[in-house]
């Protein structure tokens, strides 16, 4: 018997955030270094809608990755 597991993934917060208000996540894992925001601030936009969602934001300490990430 394993996990039923559904998982979405946006490459952005603006298509995150789309995301979460069409959908009724039971949780949401969120990258600290978004190209356009923070995920501390995109948690902050979804409390807005759905206060009860559960919300971790990760990030990397690999300089080097945090730096190619925003670049692309």
């Amino acid at each position: 018997m394993g996990w039923n597991v559904t998982a979405t993934f946006c490459k952005d917060a603006r298509s995150g955030l789309a995301a979460f208000k069409a959908n009724d996540f039971c949780l949401a894992i969120i990258d600290h270094y978004l190209p356009d925001t923070t995920g501390v601030e995109l948690i902050k936009e979804m409390r807005l809608y759905k206060k009860q969602t559960p919300s971790l934001a990760l990030h990397s300490t690999d300089l080097e990755l945090h730096h190619t990430a925003r670049e692309n």
